[in-house]
């Protein structure tokens, strides 16, 4: 095999071909069972102009057996003099039986495997080294904010990274801003925050309880970074724990009022 212009795989000899039929298929199969989000196309007009969007899927690394597939999906859009491309993600199928499971990654791990790899397969074996992951000892309870996409599937308001319920993830958190998970030790936290995320109906927003592990860094009084985080089951949706906090507050208001009545009345 050789690589193509955008790192993508393409087959020389027939063997190659038909390895790299085995992993469309893969993918087809990992599509139907929605553990990938399915490809589309639409033309449309915007002032005169033609503009095309769809997904496009390029093979970026492949085992001898073609049972383990590293795959890249792009969100692109061509107008008449430019192609733009957006959302680009990378997940590796493995072939499990009739299933197919699938691990996401992110850019900056891809690149650092590319970069170390010499042979086809490498960066597959290296990746799945990374995804055992060894759970901590201890564990500390706390809340974090995702969005559900469209499949009911929880992913990151940041990258649209997976998360997967009681899958642990790892990223080695250091003292520098950017490394690592966040989450919140309480729930109320995690909900305020949630009017600080840009690009994302609050309706698709929902508050979720996370067990996290390993360093761990504060980033203010309630917010923290940590290298390992799970999710372990859904709270509710943001929009309506909001309202439930915000009703909270003011009955406590109320209250704080009344009391203070009373005092001034004593007094």
């Amino acid at each position: 095999m050789r690589y193509g212009r955008n790192n993508e795989l393409i087959p020389v000899t027939e063997a190659e071909e038909a390895i790299v039929g085995k992993a469309t298929m893969l993918l087809d199969q990992a599509i139907k069972l929605g553990k990938v989000e399915p490809r589309y196309n639409m033309y449309y007009r915007k002032e005169g102009i033609k503009y095309r969007k769809h997904r496009k899927f390029r093979v970026l690394d492949i085992s001898k057996d073609g049972n383990d597939v590293l795959f890249s999906s792009s969100d692109l859009l061509q107008g008449k003099y430019y192609t733009s491309s957006r959302n680009t993600r990378f997940f590796l199928l493995r072939k499990r039986g009739r299933s197919v499971q699938a691990d996401y990654t992110s850019a900056q791990m891809f690149s650092y495997l590319d970069r170390c790899s010499d042979y086809l397969g490498d960066i597959i074996e290296m990746l799945i080294e990374k995804l055992k992951i060894t759970p901590p000892a201890r564990v500390r309870k706390g809340y974090k904010v995702v969005v559900r996409d469209k499949n009911g599937r929880l992913r990151s308001v940041y990258d649209g990274s997976l998360w997967t319920r009681l899958r642990w993830r790892n990223e080695t958190a250091k003292r520098n801003a950017g490394s690592g998970f966040y989450y919140f030790r309480n729930a109320d936290d995690a909900i305020r925050s949630a009017s600080k995320i840009p690009d994302w109906n609050v309706k698709d927003l929902v508050l979720v309880e996370v067990e996290a592990g390993g360093a761990e860094f504060r980033v203010s009084e309630n917010e923290l970074r940590c290298s390992y985080l799970r999710t372990t089951k859904i709270v509710g949706c943001i929009a309506d724990l909001q309202q439930k906090v915000g009703a909270s507050a003011e009955l406590a208001n109320s209250a704080a009022q009344v009391v203070s009545g009373a005092c001034s009345a004593v007094v």
